[in-house]
């Protein structure tokens, strides 16, 4: 749609999105989906590498409907049903599995893996985390994160894009 959301600035890092000063609730859902500009900027990198994407670790979708709607053919996968509910309906192909052994036999021209990590570059939005993780999370989110990464250069004909919201070396 061609609506701009109402009290809104366009965005300087990615096309079609616009940062919000006010509540996100009174959006129309069928007009806009509200995402963190950071990861709009992640879809968007993707979507400048090529046309069919491979979404590796889809939930909760946002990347995906981001896109898809600038174009590219997207695949969402992910190893939670549950947290790919609201891409149903969306006409994006789902696919429920572990990354880490993908069903697929062919490969995609991007493979886009926003890794599962600590989450510790949110901390500002989500202060709970410092009570919620463990030194030993990081450790298990690395191993995760490099077998993620291996499948995902397997399913990539020409560019992987990787990102995480972790700000530990792990």
């Amino acid at each position: 749609s061609s609506a701009v959301p109402p009290d809104s600035l366009p965005s300087a890092l990615a096309p079609d999105v616009y940062k919000l000063h006010g509540p996100s609730a009174e959006l129309d859902r069928r007009e806009f989906h509200p995402m963190d500009e950071g990861s709009a900027v992640v879809a968007a990198i993707a979507r400048a590498c090529g046309d069919e994407i491979l979404d590796l670790a889809a939930a909760p979708g946002g990347k995906t409907l981001y896109m898809r709607h600038q174009g590219a053919r997207v695949v969402a996968s992910d190893v939670s049903l549950p947290r790919l509910m609201p891409l149903v309906g969306t006409n994006v192909p789902l696919v429920v599995g572990d990354g880490r052994r993908p069903p697929f036999r062919g490969q995609f021209e991007v493979v886009l893996l926003d890794a599962p990590c600590s989450a510790t570059g949110t901390i500002r939005k989500s202060p709970e985390l410092k009570w919620r993780l463990r030194a030993s999370d990081l450790a298990q989110f690395a191993v995760l994160q490099k077998e993620l990464l291996r499948s995902a250069m397997s399913l990539a004909r020409d560019y992987v894009v990787y990102s995480t919201c972790s700000l530990e070396p792990e």
